[in-house]
């Protein structure tokens, strides 16, 4: 644990630069195996960035090649790492991330769209601006339940996003993310009461390592035309895996 913080600065103060001179067009054309160069990057920018911090992805499922709306719990800043490790997805976040050291760094240079929370004139213009990738071709990532939770279960989904899906359409690919510790769900992931993100940041880097379990569950095809159908059938999925054991 001692080495994770000098090992961070390396990997910024390195990665960063060797991950940023990828994303342009040339980074886009050049192919790495079944990727591209700068969805190469960044996997290994956001898969080291993981290893640093003590988790080790343990992932069951693949992603489908076609362009999908990713759905997943939402229990830490990490999972958003935890997710660009998988593949390359422009996420839905709030408007403070922008601001943060490391983590406002990466999902800017990843695309993410950012929307001010309570602000419905925001929330308007992100679901149109998700709508607007998705028939572009681009994989989209939201966290539905709103807000990152401890982990005691998976919360409501709220369906107002879901509508890009049923207008582009394309399928949804629901995601459950699970931090393993000892056996257990580890709810010390999240925010503390309080916390602010400098100090969960500094706290995490030094805390024991953990499981990241990531499973990839079945794709929904939007075949109904009623967003809370579909955001209801998404967290089922979701729900119903996290309640599996831990093996």
């Amino acid at each position: 644990m001692l080495l994770r913080t000098p090992l961070l600065l390396l990997h910024i103060l390195l990665g960063i630069p060797l991950t940023i001179i990828t994303f342009n067009r040339l980074g886009r054309a050049i192919r790495v195996g079944r990727q591209s160069l700068d969805e190469t990057m960044l996997r290994w920018w956001s898969g080291t960035l993981c290893r640093l911090f003590g988790l080790r992805l343990q992932v069951s499922g693949e992603l489908a090649p076609a362009v999908d709306l990713v759905v997943a719990n939402h229990m830490s800043w990490l999972d958003i790492p935890v997710l660009h490790a998988l593949g390359h997805m422009s996420f839905v976040a709030k408007a403070e991330i922008r601001d943060w050291p490391v983590v406002g760094w990466l999902a800017t240079l990843a695309g993410t769209v950012y929307h001010k929370r309570g602000c419905s004139n925001s929330l308007l213009g992100t679901g149109e601006e998700i709508t607007s990738r998705l028939r572009q071709g681009q994989r989209v990532a939201i966290f539905p339940e709103g807000r990152a939770f401890p982990g005691d279960t998976v919360h409501r989904f709220h369906a107002r996003l879901f509508r890009a899906a049923i207008d582009t359409p394309c399928p949804v690919q629901p995601i459950c993310i699970r931090y393993i510790r000892f056996g257990a769900i580890n709810t010390d992931i999240s925010f503390r009461l309080g916390e602010s993100f400098v100090r969960n940041f500094f706290r995490l880097l030094v805390s024991r390592p953990c499981i990241a379990d990531v499973s990839i569950l079945t794709l929904l095809q939007p075949t109904v035309s009623e967003r809370r159908a579909l955001a209801d059938a998404a967290r089922q999925q979701v729900l119903n895996w996290y309640g599996k054991g831990y093996g």
